[in-house]
């Protein structure tokens, strides 16, 4: 068949996303599916991977951090089940999202005492790359931002887990016929 040639079908009975009717069940079924898909995956940093291109040049080319892309795709979970939380589900979301909350504050005051309590040589390497204490989060270059990332993981596994055992509760599980 020719590129260039331009083929045209029939309209009158073309049926385009419009017809469709939406479903809340599968709009869940869709987020919780990419919930399991990026949790499925090595959870790893963010990072930088050289690539060649078709010409022979290298392109230095940003790998996002799985952890952070896991932890946004099950917020949008609980976003899109909003309107399905019952109290049994927004207690125990709110039991680990504040249990997460501590651990943050406890990783805040290690990082925080890190720096008072640092000889002089690592203060001044630390000033010199622009590695300083800060109230509003932890520093990227210190271990303490991949310690609250690998617990955002886990905390974010614990939450998936809630949004199953709503989905169950809510019946939203259907079985499939099939005939013989």
């Amino acid at each position: 068949m020719d590129d260039n040639v331009i083929e045209f079908q029939d309209t009158e009975s073309y049926g385009g996303e419009k017809d469709k009717k939406f479903s809340h069940q599968e709009l869940v079924m869709t987020s919780m599916r990419k919930c399991l898909e990026t949790g499925s995956k090595e959870m790893r940093e963010g990072y930088y991977n050289n690539k060649q291109d078709k010409f022979g040049n290298i392109v230095k080319m940003w790998v996002p951090d799985a952890r952070r892309h896991f932890s946004e795709t099950v917020e949008l979970a609980i976003v899109q089940m909003a309107c399905d939380m019952d109290e049994e589900a927004e207690t125990n979301i709110k039991k680990i999202r504040d249990e997460l909350k501590e651990y943050y504050e406890e990783l805040q005051k290690k990082e925080k005492l890190d720096f008072e309590l640092a000889a002089p040589t690592t203060q001044q390497h630390r000033l010199k790359a622009g590695i300083v204490w800060s109230p509003d989060g932890l520093h990227s270059a210190l271990p303490y931002f991949n310690m609250m990332l690998d617990e955002q993981v886990k905390t974010y596994r614990r939450i998936l887990a809630e949004l199953v055992k709503l989905t169950q509760r809510l019946d939203f599980y259907q079985e499939e016929m099939f005939e013989a």
